[in-house]
């Protein structure tokens, strides 16, 4: 079977408190399958896409529960690494409201994802089983072979001709910047696409604190001219610099809740991704992401569960329907 995208990653399940409750009152926990990639993967076969989902994880029940929801969105798991023992990713986040902020506690080192090494990489690197791989900074940032088998997969797809699409994704709880810098620096020069927000720009590759996002992108534009980088600017919306040197911008859409913040940069990687296999233009690629991000923010968990003819909509009117649909 041939898809559009293969995303690789660790999936994840997040475990939070109900109603905005602290974890340190929580006597319940919900459940929601997550996990930057996987919200990526969800977005793009939401949006009509085939795609399938790269990772190991343990034979387990815990697992089988994170499968099931995959495969129930529309994304192919048959290429899953199944090992007979391990630990599944976990993450605990309490949401907080202003002035309290959110908090994400991590619970995943040693997991099934973050021990692959890259000769557990299945054989399916042919020009023919998909046209882009995307992957993340936070899979590079799991374990020193995880680090390895990012790149090892990053490198057989481009040797396949696929179209290699990164988001640096920093997490400051998993590595320093410096650490992100020099992991990824063999990663960026293969890349066609990369995903960076204004302010890991400016972190990882020690600009001026005043910079701009353009003149942030163009620095690192000299550096790996060979893709397309695209920068999320907040309520700014985002910027392409594109290969040619065309500098495109889409303005951010209105966002009037904070009920799904988690995986709103997911939700814009689908949607960015959407438009840039559909042949359309980077500056619709880019209003694609941002219309995605702000149908993410109204969606409860992590997944972005919307549909395509919202994102339309959204780009038509500039918001979804108000009205109750009947």
């Amino acid at each position: 079977m041939s898809y559009d995208v293969i995303t690789f990653g660790e999936p994840l399940l997040r475990l939070s408190p109900p109603h905005e409750q602290r974890l340190v009152q929580a006597h319940t926990l919900e459940i929601h399958v997550g996990g930057t990639e996987v919200n990526t993967a969800v977005g793009l076969a939401r949006l009509g896409l085939k795609v399938a989902h790269l990772s190991a994880l343990p034979r387990n029940a815990v697992s089988e529960r994170l499968i099931f929801e995959l495969q129930g969105w529309g994304v192919d798991t048959a290429d899953t690494l199944w090992r007979p023992v391990g630990r599944v990713g976990l993450y605990w986040f309490e949401k907080g409201q202003p002035p309290r902020a959110s908090q994400v506690i991590y619970d995943r080192q040693d997991s099934a994802t973050s021990q692959m090494k890259p000769d557990d990489l299945p054989a399916i690197f042919d020009p023919e089983h998909s046209r882009l791989l995307h992957t993340t900074g936070i899979m590079a940032a799991l374990s020193p072979t995880a680090r390895e088998t990012t790149l090892a997969a990053i490198q057989r797809a481009k040797s396949a001709g696929w179209l290699i699409s990164f988001d640096i994704n920093y997490r400051a709880n998993l590595w320093s910047y410096a650490q992100a810098l020099t992991a990824c620096t063999p990663i960026f020069d293969q890349l066609d696409i990369l995903f960076i927000p204004i302010r890991d720009a400016i972190k990882l590759f020690s600009l001026d604190d005043t910079s701009t996002a353009e003149s942030a992108a163009r620095y690192i534009a000299k550096r790996y001219p060979t893709c397309d980088i695209v920068m999320t600017l907040g309520a700014e919306g985002a910027l392409c610099l594109a290969q040619t040197g065309e500098l495109l911008h889409a303005a951010g859409q209105s966002v009037m809740t904070n009920v799904g913040r988690i995986g709103a940069g997911d939700a814009f990687n689908a949607g960015f991704l959407y438009g840039r296999l559909q042949g359309y233009n980077l500056t619709t690629c880019l209003q694609w992401g941002n219309a995605c991000a702000a149908l993410k923010h109204t969606i409860p968990g992590d997944l972005p569960l919307l549909s395509r003819d919202q994102v339309e909509q959204v780009l038509q009117t500039g918001q979804s329907e108000i009205s109750v649909q009947r």
